[in-house]
């Protein structure tokens, strides 16, 4: 999963009008740009949606038992909007900038004789820099620019020591960071790829009560924008679930997919739209007194307010266990010297359960991207 890949999916979706795009090229400059995003932002700031005070507005609905839900509701989606929206237009101009960078680099070179034309056919000095949108740089200006150009966002230095700090987080630790992610207000998406969140992100982990002294430690020393970008390759990293959990969850959502109702829901659905649910019963399962009886009742069903889809999420786990093991759910269940090992094989589970409840706070989009790149169709099989 590419930083870009995600980067995208936070930008509004032209997939759909590109048959309907003309075929003219079309000149843009990047002050232009930037002058639209600063207009835009001018004009969304005046309009300060997250100061609206709807909840005063609809006191009297709210104080009769009437839209008790939806008022709260309402508030919240115009501050993510807001958000959102500003989030978008500094990622454009972020754009912008950096195209302008470009250009002043070409010409810097033009002007200072790096290239002087003489070997251009047309005798007009070389190609025009890319932002004209009518020709590309030449490749060797291009081999010119990758040497000296400042270091894209795709290529910023990832702290592999906190990466393999974070792995190693015991199952608690984990599942409380995953936690404390996802439960960031306005979503965790603009922490994770806007630079103008990138002090706050740090703040925020600084603040966890779930993260050691140690870690907190070296996220003091971490540049901002070096742990948004490592942070962000522990969230899109391939690795973050183990290849036993990614099977579970496959076998389970194919298996869902297929039944009466639910057969033109898409799998990710199936499973995104009711990690918070799965994980709140798992948890409850690997932390009770006992918990291969308790998975027992309810792999045989005697736990009637169970959703039968729960049911069938936690059988999912105990035959994938039992078929890697070569044994039979009862034996797994009722021989208390495999107990440790259950409770083990159930907290890896719920670790991957509250990492896709953060990938949830990344948004739909985004959230799906995670749940196609890493729950493969060759996943299990």
């Amino acid at each position: 999963m590419l930083y870009s890949d995600l980067k995208r999916k936070n930008e509004t979706d032209t997939s759909s009008l590109a048959g309907d795009l003309s075929d003219v090229s079309l000149e843009l400059s990047p002050n232009d740009i930037k002058d639209v995003c600063s207009q835009w932002k001018s004009s969304l700031t005046s309009i300060d949606l997250s100061s609206i005070d709807v909840e005063s507005a609809f006191s009297s609905l709210v104080s009769v038992g009437v839209a008790t839900s939806y008022i709260p509701s309402l508030k919240q989606a115009l501050s993510k909007g807001e958000k959102s929206t500003l989030a978008t237009i500094n990622m454009i101009n972020t754009v912008a900038n950096e195209q302008s960078g470009i250009d002043q680099q070409y010409n810097s070179r033009q002007n200072g004789g790096i290239r002087s034309g003489s070997d251009n056919t047309g005798g007009g000095g070389g190609c025009p820099p890319t932002s004209s949108g009518v020709t590309a740089t030449p490749a060797a200006l291009d081999d010119e620019l990758a040497v000296e150009d400042p270091v894209t966002e795709e290529e910023l230095v990832i702290n592999d020591e906190f990466v393999d700090d974070i792995k190693k987080l015991d199952s608690d630790s984990y599942i409380e960071l995953m936690k404390y992610l996802g439960n960031i207000d306005g979503g965790l998406l603009p922490y994770l790829v806007d630079t103008e969140y990138a002090s706050k992100l740090k703040e925020y982990l600084l603040a966890s009560p779930n993260l050691s002294e140690d870690l907190k430690k070296k996220i003091m020393e971490m540049d901002e924008n070096e742990l948004q970008v490592t942070l962000l390759s522990i969230v899109t990293d391939e690795s973050a679930i183990s290849d036993v959990s990614k099977s579970i969850i496959y076998k389970y959502t194919e298996l869902l997919s297929s039944k009466e109702g639910l057969e033109g829901f898409k799998q990710s659905d199936l499973f995104l739209q009711n990690v918070d649910r799965l994980d709140e019963v798992l948890e409850a399962t690997y932390t009770s007194e006992n918990v291969q009886e308790s998975l027992l009742k309810i792999y045989d069903g005697d736990v009637e307010e169970l959703d039968e889809n729960l049911v069938q999420f936690l059988r999912s786990a105990v035959d994938e266990f039992c078929e890697s093991k070569n044994i039979d759910y009862e034996s797994l269940l009722t021989d208390s010297s495999k107990s440790e090992e259950v409770k083990e094989y159930l907290a890896d589970l719920s670790k991957t359960l509250s990492y896709f409840k953060a990938v949830n706070s990344l948004g739909s989009e985004a959230a799906e991207l995670l749940y196609s790149s890493l729950i493969t169709p060759n996943v299990g099989k």
